[in-house]
């Protein structure tokens, strides 16, 4: 809404600044209001609603009830797990599909390697050519953790999708197939780079090296989450200080870790067998 000059409130709240512990006529605080106001559904802790919800939290605002059971009791809503059942199982399969796809991707590409194999005359005949090389180990890596992790999504996604299961079951086999799917697509865009770059390389560095940089740069619209908590403690920063910022450090460290893990292990481990195989030798 607008008034005469075209202002709406969020106009007059930047104006004026806002106080965010006032009440209402309801004894309602912003706090309270936004955490009433998130949906009582299957619902992403980063969507907008959430978000201010917990911003405010992080911010100090209070909440307007002296007594949280008799608020929960007058405003907490009652989630219909047939709502839940129906959103869980149409998310389920359309991920499911996403993670088939790269299951399958990368099971073929486990036998068609990048530089072939050495003909059967060869004391070693039918190994893979470019076996030994870094690219070709981070490779090999990369190739099962996606495949590996796309699996584990998708039967996670098939039992949460059976409708007969009880919902907080489904739900947290529907957490961990998304934390699965996250690692599985970062591998398999890191094989993807790493494969063309095995067959590129010898022939044109530079456009082998532009494939890994594009592929690396992909991956930067996934991690949006981090430029989120970001922006919150950039926020915190300025109304109530540094320590306050502090407050995002653990889940941006957490998320990042979620998202990185595998490629520690894909451009960690090739290192240590290289280093191995050095003292082997």
């Amino acid at each position: 809404m607008q008034d005469s000059h075209g202002d709406t409130a969020l106009h007059l709240a930047v104006k004026a600044g806002v106080c965010l512990n006032l009440s209402n006529e309801d004894g309602l605080t912003p706090r309270d209001l936004s955490w009433i106001m998130i949906p009582a559904r299957l619902y992403s802790k980063k969507n907008p609603r959430y978000m201010i919800s917990q911003l405010l939290a992080l911010s100090g605002g209070t909440v307007g009830y002296s007594r949280q059971d008799h608020f929960f009791e007058k405003y907490s809503k009652k989630r219909d797990e047939v709502i839940d059942s129906n959103d869980m199982t149409s998310a389920a399969q359309v991920l499911g599909i996403s993670s088939a796809l790269i299951a399958t991707v990368t099971f073929a590409a486990a036998f068609t390697l990048p530089g072939g194999y050495r003909a059967d005359e060869h004391t070693d005949g039918g190994t893979p050519t470019l076996a030994g090389s870094y690219p070709f180990d981070a490779f090999i890596i990369s190739n099962s953790l996606a495949f590996i992790c796309s699996l584990l999504a998708t039967v996670s996604l098939l039992y949460s999708g059976i409708q007969s299961r009880d919902i907080s079951i489904r739900r947290r086999y529907y957490a961990f197939s998304m934390l699965l799917m996250q690692s599985s697509t970062t591998s398999f865009t890191v094989a993807f780079a790493m494969g063309m770059y095995l067959v590129l390389a010898p022939v044109t560095l530079n456009a082998a090296v532009s494939v890994c940089i594009i592929a690396f740069v992909s991956l930067l619209p996934g991690n949006m989450e981090i430029g989120v908590s970001l922006a919150i403690a950039n926020t915190l920063r300025i109304r109530l200080g540094i320590w306050a910022a502090m407050s995002q450090a653990r889940p941006v460290l957490l998320f990042t870790w979620k998202r990185v893990w595998s490629c520690i292990i894909i451009f960690g481990l090739p290192g240590l067998m290289k280093i191995h195989r050095t003292k082997m030798a």
